[in-house]
């Protein structure tokens, strides 16, 4: 339910001819590093900026 990892990055979109600030959710470090490097049918590796990953951690909210 709950991804593990996101990538902040900029995805050129040819149609309109920018740079497009987005976020992808991953479960899998290799995930994320596999879409970094081969892209997918839509976005080819180039077409990719990353600026940052984080992995992301759950927190208990009921502190006592």
């Amino acid at each position: 339910m709950y991804k593990n990892f996101l990538l902040k990055c900029d995805i050129y979109n040819h149609c309109k001819g920018w740079w497009e600030n987005t976020e992808f959710y991953f479960d899998t470090k290799e995930e994320l590093i596999d879409f970094i490097k081969n892209g997918t049918d839509y976005t080819k590796p180039q077409d990719i900026r990353v600026q940052a990953t984080f992995e992301l951690n759950k927190i208990d909210l009921n502190l006592k």
